[in-house]
């Protein structure tokens, strides 16, 4: 049986190597970031106020509504954690 010897392919200098692959993590993220446009930081975020009752999807409640552009998404993100409207457990 033969054993493989493994060896490091690149290797820079002066922890190039470790600011350059950091580099290119953030750029991945800032990339993915602008190709989503964002929008869902701001569901998750607006869920979050939703759920910390400072903001909501029913109307005339006294708080304010999250905005008409992410409430189908707010809406859809609190069903599937079992929340209503307003950030309360649904009833079964």
């Amino acid at each position: 049986m033969k054993t493989l010897k493994v060896t490091q392919s690149h290797s820079y200098p002066n922890g190039i190597g470790r600011r350059l692959q950091r580099s290119l993590m953030l750029l991945l993220d800032v990339i993915k970031f602008l190709l989503k446009g964002g929008s869902m930081i701001m569901i998750d975020m607006y869920v979050a106020l939703v759920i910390a009752k400072r903001r909501t999807l029913v109307p005339d409640s006294g708080v304010v509504l999250v905005p008409a552009r992410y409430q189908d998404a707010v809406r859809v993100e609190l069903r599937a954690l079992g929340l209503d409207d307003a950030g309360d457990p649904l009833v079964v």
